[in-house]
Order: C-alpha cells, then sequence, then structure tokens
C-alpha cells in the first residue's frame, strides 16, 4: 500500500482508476480503514476480497489550502473542494451515492 500526495496527473490516466473519494483527519488511519476495515469505520476492507489481491492500491490526497476563518467553515470548504473533485473526475465506483 502507497500513501502519495495526489495531483490531477493521475485522473484519466491509463494506468490508474480512481475508485473512491473521501475526507479524512488522518490519512494513514483511513488509508488502513480502507485496507482492513472492522464494523464502524465505513471502510472499504480490500484485504477482504481475495479477487483484489492482484491489483495495487494506491491513496493519493489532495491537501486543503484553503486557510479557515472558522472550524466550520473548514468542514464547507473540505466537502465542497470533494464536491468539486467529483464533478471534474465523476463519481468513484466505490462510492456511496
Amino acid at each position: 500500500m502507497e500513501v502519495a500526495q495526489g495531483d490531477n496527473t493521475i485522473i484519466g490516466d491509463e494506468t490508474y482508476r480512481s475508485v473512491y473519494s473521501g475526507m479524512a483527519k488522518n490519512l494513514l488511519n483511513r488509508a488502513k480503514q480502507h485496507t482492513f476495515s472492522h464494523p464502524g469505520t465505513a471502510g472499504l476492507a480490500l484485504a477482504n476480497y481475495q479477487e483484489l489481491g492482484g491489483y495495487k492500491w494506491t491513496f493519493h490526497y489532495l491537501p486543503n489550502t484553503i486557510d479557515p476563518i472558522s472550524n466550520a467553515h473548514k468542514i464547507i470548504t473540505l466537502k465542497l473542494g470533494e464536491q468539486i473533485w467529483r464533478f471534474n473526475n465523476g463519481w468513484p465506483i466505490l462510492c456511496a451515492s
């Protein structure tokens, strides 16, 4: 498993396919939750599916670069950023609609 700061170059690249997008305070813990999920985390639990073992899973992230004026502003800008990303790149197949 890799965790790397992402950029838009992987979107549309034939070697990578975005299957999930979301927000997290601790990216390493969230990557672990998606790999080895337990009930209550809403993680993908990728390690539970033998069929997925042959794929290379890479976690990319985009930092929120907007300085928030309040905690509420920070949450709103994170959610808005995620929706803009999904609008530009499509709805990932493993995200709930």
